[in-house]
C-alpha cells in the first residue's frame, strides 16, 4: 500500500482535532445566540407592552425587582441593570395610564439613577392619580430632600401619617424629625417602625442617641447593640462610643472598658482607632487604671497629631503617674497646636515645676 493511501497517524489526529474544535465553537455560538436572544425577549420593554392588559403590574414587577435591589446605582453594572428596568417599566406604563403599582417603583429607581425630572414627573402623576399616597408623598419627600429643598419634612409626616404607611414611611419621618430636633416625634415614628419590625442600623443609633440623652441608659444599650449587628456595623465608631456611654451611665464602667477595647481591635480607619483610644483611656483613667490610660493617651494622641485635647490628656495622665518627661513630650505638642489656651499654659507650667523641682 502506498503512502498516499494510508496518511501518517499524527496528520490523521491533527485533522480530527481541527474537526472537534470547530464543533465546539460553533456549539457554543449557537448556546450565546440563544441566550442573548432570550435575554433581549425578556427585559424588552415591547415584550411588556405588547398589548394594554396582556401584562399585568405584579408581571413587571416579578421581572424588574431583582434589577433594582440596590440602594443606589455604585457602578456601571447597577446602573445598566436599573437602566433596563426603568426601561420596561415606562413602556408598562404606557399601556396602562392609571397604573399605581409600577410608578412608585419606577420613580424610585429614577432617584437612585439621579434622573431626578424624569422621577418628578413620574411622582407628580402617582398624586394626581391618589393624592393621599403614602408613596408618592414619600418620594416626593425623597426627591426634595435628595436635592436639598425644603419641605422634606411635612412631606415624610404626611406620608407616615396616610392611611396605607409602613416602616419605611415611619422610618424616614422618624430621622428626618430627628435632624430638625424634634426628638420625641422621631422616638415615636422610629420606635413604631422598630416594633413592626424594622431592623436599620440608622434607626437604632438614633433611637440609642434619644435613649441615652433621656436618662434611660438600659434602653439605650439595646438599640445601639441591635445596632452593631448590621453587617458593617462594626466600623462605626459612634457605636461603640455611643453602646459604652450607656454602659457607664448604667454604672458599668468595667463593661465599657472591654466595649472600647474590642472597638479598638475592630475599626480598620487609624484615625478612628486613635479616637477611640483617647475615649478608652478616659474609661480607663476613671475606674483607676492610670498606667493603661497612660498608655492608650499615648497611642490615641499620637494616632490624631493635631488634637490638642488628645495631647492633654496624656500629659495630665502621665503627670499624675510622675513620669514627667513623657507629661512635657505631650504638653509641649499640646502647648504648639493650641498656644493660646489657658488650660495648657497652666499645666504646662505645673509639669516644668514638677520635673525641674530640686532635689531634696
Amino acid at each position: 500500500m502506498s503512502s498516499q493511501e494510508t496518511p501518517p497517524p499524527e496528520t490523521s489526529g491533527r485533522g480530527r482535532r481541527k474537526f472537534f474544535i470547530l464543533v465546539a465553537i460553533a456549539v457554543v455560538a449557537l448556546v450565546v445566540a440563544v441566550i442573548i436572544a432570550a435575554l433581549d425577549k425578556a427585559y424588552s420593554p415591547a415584550a411588556d407592552s405588547d398589548v394594554a392588559g396582556a401584562v399585568t403590574a405584579d408581571d413587571v414587577l416579578a421581572r424588574v425587582r431583582p434589577l433594582v435591589m440596590a440602594r443606589q446605582a455604585q457602578n456601571d453594572t447597577q446602573s445598566d441593570a436599573m437602566s433596563r428596568a426603568v426601561d420596561i417599566m415606562a413602556g408598562y406604563i404606557e399601556t396602562a395610564p392609571d397604573d399605581k403599582k409600577v410608578r412608585p417603583i419606577l420613580a424610585e429607581t429614577q432617584i437612585k439613577l439621579h434622573r431626578f425630572e424624569q422621577a418628578a414627573a413620574t411622582v407628580e402623576k402617582l398624586l394626581e392619580l391618589s393624592p393621599e399616597s403614602s408613596a408618592g408623598l414619600w418620594l416626593k419627600g425623597r426627591l426634595f430632600q435628595v436635592r436639598g429643598e425644603e419641605g422634606s419634612l411635612e412631606l415624610f409626616r404626611r406620608a407616615a401619617e396616610a392611611a396605607d404607611s409602613g416602616m419605611r414611611e415611619w422610618m424616614s419621618f422618624g430621622l428626618a424629625a430627628k435632624d430638625a430636633d424634634q426628638g420625641e416625634l422621631a422616638r415615636e415614628y422610629l420606635s413604631q417602625a422598630v416594633k413592626a419590625g424594622l431592623r436599620d442600623q440608622r434607626a437604632f443609633a438614633v433611637l440609642g442617641e434619644i435613649s441615652l440623652s433621656a436618662g434611660q441608659p438600659a434602653d439605650a444599650e439595646y438599640y445601639f447593640t441591635e445596632a452593631l449587628k448590621d453587617k458593617g456595623a462594626d466600623q462605626h465608631a459612634s457605636l461603640w462610643s455611643g453602646l459604652a456611654k450607656a454602659q457607664q451611665a448604667a454604672g458599668r464602667p468595667d463593661e465599657a472598658v472591654l466595649t472600647l477595647t474590642r472597638a479598638t481591635d475592630r475599626l480598620r480607619r487609624w484615625t478612628d482607632r486613635a479616637a477611640m483610644m483617647v475615649e478608652l483611656a478616659d474609661a480607663l483613667a476613671g475606674i483607676g487604671r492610670l498606667t493603661e490610660a497612660a498608655e492608650a493617651y499615648s497611642v490615641g494622641s499620637d494616632g490624631q497629631p493635631k488634637s490638642h485635647s488628645a495631647a492633654l490628656s496624656a500629659a495630665k495622665c502621665y503627670w499624675q503617674l510622675g513620669q514627667y518627661a513623657q507629661a512635657m513630650k505631650y504638653i509641649d505638642r499640646a502647648f504648639e497646636l493650641k498656644s493660646d489656651s489657658g488650660e495648657i499654659a497652666q499645666w504646662k507650667s505645673k509639669i516644668e515645676r514638677s520635673r525641674f523641682a530640686p532635689a531634696n
